[in-house]
């Protein structure tokens, strides 16, 4: 079996669940394959470095203009533009999702599960998606809306 888990470097979380949940299944599974890939540096690597940048200041030296993005990105202006983006990007996604052919997608990222979600609902992935949720509260981004 081949498991593709996406992730996203934005914090550390992701990136740690996505490796727990690898580690797990080498251990547990040595014979399955399984590849971990940051799905914003595969998608935009530009838009991904000024984006970490962007939390990272924000989080470190202004964290309640952090927070008020945080919010802002449940839903309004912040979340459209982020859906509309995650619509845009998704086939680029499929494209390196076919070419890998997994056999299970688990996505440790809101941004990774939208576009496995919005692919599914096209009708362009037949695979398994499993979501793990990375962040301390439920947050909208992490919901399908196409």
């Amino acid at each position: 079996m081949k498991i593709l888990i996406f992730y996203a470097m934005y914090g550390g979380g992701h990136l740690s669940a996505a490796n727990g949940i690898k580690e797990a299944i080498e251990k547990n599974y040595p014979n399955e394959e399984v590849e971990l890939i940051d799905c914003m540096e595969y998608l935009n690597k530009p838009i991904n470095y000024l984006t970490i940048k962007g939390y990272e200041g924000m989080a470190k030296r202004t964290p309640k203009l952090w927070g008020f993005v945080y919010k802002a990105s449940r839903k309004g202006i912040i979340a459209r533009i982020s859906n509309s983006l995650n619509r845009m990007l998704a086939g680029k996604l499929g494209k390196l999702i076919n070419k890998i052919d997994p056999d299970l997608i688990i996505s440790a990222h809101p941004f990774s599960t939208q576009m496995c979600g919005i692919l599914k609902k096209q009708g362009k992935l037949n695979v398994e998606v499993s979501t793990v949720m990375t962040d301390f509260k439920y947050h909208e981004q992490w919901l399908v809306r196409t």
